[in-house]
């Protein structure tokens, strides 16, 4: 119910869209307001009632200053939209009433024509305003064309003549017209308006879960932090694993999830917090009223503990864990754009850690990720000038022969010297630099060793990402082809991590790789992620053996079984075996008793060399035995940076 008693449509559309509209138009309303007044000052002469036009400058004055004060309100932002609805309909009904009296008062005790037709025909035309003004609001339309019409009917009816009473009848059917295009007309803007915030609903919710999406969230935070009164924590969700599950399981199941983890969410949540989904498997949170960080880390572990519990998903019960990344307002920052980065960052903090881990964003953060910017724009025009170089590092038969050269990427910044591939690489893989990286990695790998002796081959890494290329099989047919390199002399090297998303099209890349005489090589094994029975089935050669199995052999009985029993079982494959990290002599003869190592790489052979000392090693190697072999180095140390691949 309104206020007047009845029921009012616009009620259920959008309050504020409504007022704006009451209010709108003003030069509109001026042009009327000063049309009316100047009748009123003529009538009032010509039939000596001025105190008819008083009133109504008066009222028209009033209705001027609430106008003129709503804009400057509106002007600010929000609204009473109840208080001004309130004010709209009293002083506009005053001011329509004051008009119909006007012409009652001529028609009742002035003698002239002109004034009869002037206060009449004006009040027609603010009949006429009357529904043009105020058609977003049935009950302010009627309340103002009953003030106005009465008595204008009224003004008729005392002139006691049937031509006046006729005239009466016809201008009360007038009035009825107007109200029937009013209440059409109010139809149609409470139908553009509930579209409108049909619309606005669609666009601001996550059709899969209902969640506020993206956009919405952006507004409500921006909310907040423009309030600059109560603090809240900002919460930034990201699941872990979720691409994985959703490739296995179908994009059905991944909806499915996706649900579950929406409601899990949002009964943590309660009343004080807003959920969203912020895009694919992301949710930010807002927290209201959280003022210690204490409070904000009790939310989030409560976040990640919901996830404990299997979703069935399909008959399969499957766990999936969510990191957290938190920045509290307004410490961390009191602009919403700068408080949801460093949300993100926070999260990107957690992730590093592991999963289930929640991290609060800090200001060394800011600072490791203002170092991180500056070195992906510095990787940037690095690869577009083509400065990336490389190193080589040899892998020996146990006859002491060359047989591969692992290719290395190495960088060095102008001014401020080498950086750590460890540093570089993670950069380029979370830019989307990875590509334009491999591609010049491959082309300067191949081009160095086609003037290598023939017998050595290079050995080339790519990261997991770069094995869902579409051109993966292209691309290397065409570097190598342009180099000269015959593709027999070509290794691949591929994580052992990589191996838990291999798909479809991946397996078949790397079977068109081997059909074409490439060597396809298994890095880092037994580093955590192995699934024998997967790398039984993958088109591999090779084995290399991580340097986590060699560093103790020398005085770990436990870690020497540990590799002949890794070694024994990649010989059972019948693959080739290379054991890496090999940083002393020791460790290099207890490896010469294992007959089933092919090769051996690591410092006790040296460091990795540039193309230019890798080429020199060659030809020397060639030079003095007829063969390409080197004695192993005394070096039973090496420096961090110098293992750094």
């Amino acid at each position: 119910m309104t206020e007047y008693g009845a029921t009012d449509p616009a009620e259920d559309m959008d309050d504020e869209a409504v007022v704006r509209s009451l209010f709108g138009d003003l030069p509109s309303f001026t042009l009327g307001a000063i049309s009316a007044l100047a009748g009123a000052v003529l009538t009032g002469f010509y039939s000596d009632t001025l105190w008819v036009w008083i009133a109504v400058a008066a009222v028209t004055l009033v209705r001027f200053a609430t106008m003129a004060s709503f804009l400057k309100r509106a002007g600010r932002g929000s609204l009473d939209t109840r208080y001004w609805r309130q004010v709209y309909a009293i002083v506009g009904t005053a001011h329509v009433l004051v008009l119909g009296c006007w012409a009652l008062s001529i028609f009742w005790s002035a003698d002239s024509q002109f004034s009869e037709l002037m206060s009449f025909a004006i009040c027609v035309g603010y009949l006429v305003g009357v529904q043009g003004r105020n058609f977003s609001s049935e009950i302010i339309v009627r309340l103002q064309l009953i003030a106005a019409a009465v008595p204008m009917v009224l003004a008729l009816m005392v002139k006691g003549s049937l031509a006046y009473a006729a005239l009466a009848l016809f201008f009360l059917l007038f009035v009825l017209s107007i109200l029937r295009t009013s209440q059409r007309m109010n139809e149609t803007f409470s139908a553009a308006v509930s579209a409108a915030r049909a619309n606005k609903k669609l666009a601001e919710t996550d059709l899969l879960t209902g969640l506020p999406n993206r956009a919405a969230m952006r507004f409500i935070i921006e909310e907040a932090t423009a309030d600059r009164g109560m603090p809240f924590a900002l919460h930034f969700v990201d699941l872990d694993r979720f691409k994985h599950i959703n490739d296995s399981l179908g994009h059905a199941a991944g909806d499915r999830m996706l649900i579950e983890v929406s409601r899990r969410f949002t009964a943590v949540a309660g009343d004080r917090a807003v959920v969203s989904r912020f895009a694919g498997d992301e949710f930010v949170i807002l927290h209201r009223g959280v003022g210690t960080l204490a409070e904000a880390e009790a939310f989030a572990a409560r976040l990640i503990e919901s996830l404990a519990t299997p979703i069935e998903l399909g008959g399969i019960a499957v766990v999936i864990d969510c990191c957290v990344g938190t920045a509290l307002y307004p410490r961390d920052g009191a602009d919403a754009a700068i408080l949801t980065q460093r949300a993100d960052t926070a999260l990107f903090a957690a992730k590093r850690i592991g999963k289930g881990h929640h991290s609060a964003f800090s200001t060394q953060m800011a600072e490791m990720e203002e170092e991180r910017l500056s070195l992906e724009t510095d990787l940037r025009a690095a690869l577009a000038r083509g400065e990336l170089g490389l190193a080589f590092q040899p892998m020996l038969a146990p006859d002491g022969t060359i047989v591969t050269c692992e290719a290395l990427a190495r960088w060095t910044i102008p001014g401020k010297g080498a950086v750590s591939p460890a540093k570089f690489l993670p950069v380029a893989e979370e830019a989307g630099l990875m590509t334009l990286l491999t591609d010049h990695v491959f082309a300067l790998a191949c081009e160095t060793a086609a003037s290598w002796p023939g017998n050595v081959g290079v050995a080339v890494n790519l990261s997991p990402g770069q094995l869902h290329r579409i051109d993966l099989v292209d691309m290397v047919e065409r570097v190598c082809r342009k180099a000269g390199l015959p593709l027999s002399r070509l290794e691949i090297e591929i994580t052992e991590e990589s191996t838990v998303n291999f798909d479809g099209c991946v397996l078949e890349s790397l079977m068109r790789l081997k059909a074409l005489g490439i060597r396809l090589s298994l890095d880092d094994f037994g580093t955590g992620y192995s699934n024998l029975g997967r790398i039984g089935r993958l088109p591999i050669d090779k084995i290399k053996i991580d340097r986590s199995f060699v560093t103790q052999i020398e005085m770990d009985e436990r870690q020497h079984a540990l590799l002949k029993g890794a070694i024994g079982f990649i010989a059972s494959l019948g693959l080739d075996i290379v054991v890496e990290g090999v940083e002393t002599v020791g460790q290099l003869e207890m490896l010469h008793r294992e007959k089933a190592v092919t090769a051996i790489q690591g410092f006790v052979y040296g460091f990795p060399l540039p193309a230019q000392g890798i080429a020199a090693l060659l030809a020397k190697a060639e030079g003095r035995t007829g063969r390409n072999d080197l004695e192993p180095r005394l070096r039973a140390s090496t420096s961090a940076d110098a293992r750094s691949r």
